[in-house]
């Protein structure tokens, strides 16, 4: 037909977006308005054993301050000192050794009386000591790093200014990982060679060094598992 470039597409065929479009708009019809079964269990053998960083603790903080809220307990945690020792005890438990988080907990649980911080311990028994998904080995970040959700903010943000837009969906994230895998190799040997260094606040750094020291005197033997969870918990902990 004159007046029509012969590379130009066919008007019959419908556009990618559009496509795309419909197909999430057909999953979307498809999946149940509440999930019917939150019982589940991750097959481990296909995550590979270093993939898991257990590092990131301020997630769990910010999970028991809200069901601390929820319960009512955060007007206690300000007035009561015996109640907010503990909920911050409760909350400093990824800074100890794996091994040692069950007996702590349960040894904690012991001491209380109060029937909200109960509601609280068996929330947290639930959620984290009991889950066949997260266990302790998963989020104890004994002599880790200490990094929070904003080191994953952080990386969320350069991955989006790559790609020239927030909110990336699935389609336009997929082709942006293994370019971005291809630069671990060369980051790591940059870490290695003092080449290339983590940004952190002066504040940052000195409340880890504090904690490094606690875990070296702990590793000691200069102080218990009790002192270190107090100490631990004195330094850690929501900022009201």
């Amino acid at each position: 037909m004159a007046g029509i470039a012969p590379d130009a597409p066919t008007a019959s065929f419908p556009k990618p977006a559009n496509l795309v479009r419909t197909a999430n708009l057909a999953r979307q019809g498809q999946r149940p308005q509440d999930p019917t079964n939150l019982q589940f269990q991750l097959a481990m053998d296909f995550v590979p054993a270093d993939f898991l960083i257990k590092d990131i603790t301020v997630g769990d903080s910010q999970a028991i301050w809200r069901q601390c809220q929820s319960l009512g307990l955060a007007v206690p945690y300000t007035t009561d000192l015996e109640v907010q020792a503990c909920i911050r005890k409760l909350m400093s438990l990824p800074f100890l050794p794996q091994e040692h988080i069950a007996a702590t907990f349960a040894k904690l649980k012991t001491k209380i009386t109060e029937p909200l911080l109960t509601q609280l311990f068996d929330y947290v028994q639930k959620t984290w000591l009991d889950s066949n998904v997260w266990p302790p080995a998963n989020w104890s970040i004994f002599q880790h790093s200490i990094r929070t959700n904003n080191d994953v903010e952080g990386w969320h943000r350069r991955l989006n200014c790559k790609a020239g837009r927030a909110g990336l969906q699935l389609y336009k994230l997929i082709p942006l990982l293994p370019t971005e895998a291809k630069l671990i190799t060369l980051q790591m040997i940059l870490v290695r060679e003092s080449k290339m260094c983590r940004n952190q606040r002066w504040k940052t750094r000195q409340l880890e060094g504090c904690i490094f020291k606690l875990w070296g005197d702990y590793a000691q033997g200069t102080i218990k598992t009790s002192a270190l969870l107090a100490a631990c918990s004195h330094l850690h902990g929501p900022a009201l």
